[in-house]
């Protein structure tokens, strides 16, 4: 290389990080509030301009993450998860873990929902009553998540059992963050979970026992 030619320039690796966490941090900022909206007005009083104004973006950009108000709802419903997941143990010892038992899987999952960390079902609750479209988005939710524990259950009504413990827990959420009953609003999530334990592996499993768990 001669005095007078330069390296070509390279764009420091830093600055494509920095993009990319400044899309990221848009787009957590436009799933907080649509949370929001959804959780105070419903589905059907939240647009997506209204949705814009409080993220502080423009419509369009709501539209180029989420395409629309359907798949934006259904994202605050369902938070992406880990793109690379761990691989599940090899042969875990304790068959009560949620990796092993159907019954502890749920029951982790209703602890996250009560801890609000997984997602806003205070947004899934009041839009699913007031119109189709969020029912119907929530119902294929359910849907999914059915099919996948039903060939684990064992039981024959496997798919009863599984709806059963769906409305339940959908309806002890609605009871704790919505209606907020006395004796269930102000409980701690982690006290609701072990009150509920024996239940749940009654009607999910056919035994109340949860240390005899062994579906997997």
């Amino acid at each position: 290389m001669t005095p007078k030619q330069k390296a070509p320039k390279q764009k420091a690796p830093e600055q494509k990080t920095t993009r990319a966490a400044q899309r990221e941090r848009t787009r957590e900022r436009i799933l907080a509030a649509a949370r929001e909206l959804f959780t105070e007005d419903g589905y059907d009083r939240t647009s997506i301009r209204r949705i814009a104004t409080a993220a502080q973006v423009d419509t369009r950009l709501v539209l180029h993450y989420f395409t629309s108000k359907d798949t934006l709802f259904r994202a605050v419903l369902r938070p992406e998860e880990p793109a690379e997941p761990g691989p599940p143990p090899k042969e875990p010892r304790d068959r009560t873990t949620a990796a092993s038992c159907p019954a502890e899987e749920l029951l982790q999952e209703l602890s996250a929902k009560l801890s609000g960390d997984n997602g806003d079902v205070g947004a899934a609750i009041r839009s699913m009553l007031t119109n189709d479209a969020a029912a119907e988005a929530i119902r294929r939710l359910a849907t999914d998540r059915q099919a996948s524990l039903v060939p684990r259950i064992g039981q024959p009504d496997a798919d009863t059992r599984v709806a059963l413990i769906a409305a339940l827990f959908l309806g002890v959420v609605a009871g704790r963050d919505l209606v907020r009953l006395p004796g269930l609003a102000d409980q701690d999530p982690d006290r609701l979970v072990a009150l509920l334990r024996p239940c749940v592996h009654l009607l999910l499993l056919g035994s109340a026992d949860h240390h005899g768990c062994s579906q997997g």
